[in-house]
């Protein structure tokens, strides 16, 4: 089975949404029990398609009240944005698990890859200041997303197997490649999974990840308020930094 999947097979059928919003960059869905989760909506990564058929969300306006499990799985046809409602709806399904840590991705990476490679999926602010520490960081990207220094994305299942930290981005949930990025992996690589998408569930670790550097909304109503107004990620509230760490064998 699939991330997507697996977690789905978590959602207990008694929860429904609550309320959501879908922001131009952040989705965010409240759960019935309480929970609320927050996602990437993918509209930029859009630009080479402007096809309206490719940001329809299904249902749109009658989503309210609709079961979370449902919402959970959008379906091999979804579009981005309506994968990215699954995603935050998955992330609403469940509490911030007990052992979740106050710190962030960057904090992580810095602890385990001090002497080592360091391979980042995805361009994140953090990066310039690890190489600046002296990290040994290479940025992988898509080819319309690319930045100076970054390598292309094309080279990650030849390339990726020589790192000994591997962080990924957690929008590959929503283009579906983050089991392939895995297989890529060498065996005993830390790898970790990164981003206010990220499912912070015990489930994950099944999938061979050593730790999930997520996001818990404690308060969901400034959450949808800013994603509503168009909030980048430095300017969502009420969405606090946290790191859920593989337990000991």
């Amino acid at each position: 089975m699939t991330i997507i999947e697996t977690l789905v097979e978590e959602v207990t059928e008694a929860q429904v949404v609550r309320a959501l919003c879908v922001g131009l960059f952040w989705t965010v869905v409240e759960s019935s029990h309480g929970g609320c989760g927050v996602a990437a909506t993918g509209f930029g990564w859009l630009a080479a398609s402007p096809c309206m058929d490719d940001v329809v969300i299904a249902g749109a306006g009658t989503l309210l009240g609709q079961p979370l499990r449902a919402l959970a799985r959008p379906g091999p046809t979804a579009t981005l944005p309506q994968r990215a409602l699954g995603l935050a709806a998955l992330n609403a399904a469940w509490p911030p698990p007990a052992g979740a840590l106050a710190m962030d991705a960057e904090e992580v990476i810095a602890e385990h890859g001090r002497g080592k490679r360091i391979a980042v999926i995805g361009h994140f602010p953090f990066v310039r200041r690890l190489r600046a520490a002296g990290y040994d960081v290479e940025v992988y990207e898509l080819e319309h997303r690319r930045q100076a220094q970054d390598r292309s994305a094309a080279s990650l299942p030849t390339e990726l197997g020589r790192a000994d930290v591997v962080a990924i981005t957690a929008a590959t949930l929503l283009t579906g490649s983050t089991e392939e990025v895995l297989t890529w992996c060498r065996p005993g690589a830390f790898t970790l999974l990164l981003g206010p998408s990220t499912p912070l569930h015990p489930a994950m670790w099944g999938f061979g990840f050593s730790a999930l550097c997520g996001s818990v909304v404690e308060d969901p109503g400034a959450a949808q308020r800013c994603a509503g107004q168009g909030a980048t990620h430095h300017q969502l509230a009420g969405v606090r930094k946290v790191t859920y760490l593989r337990p000991p064998a």
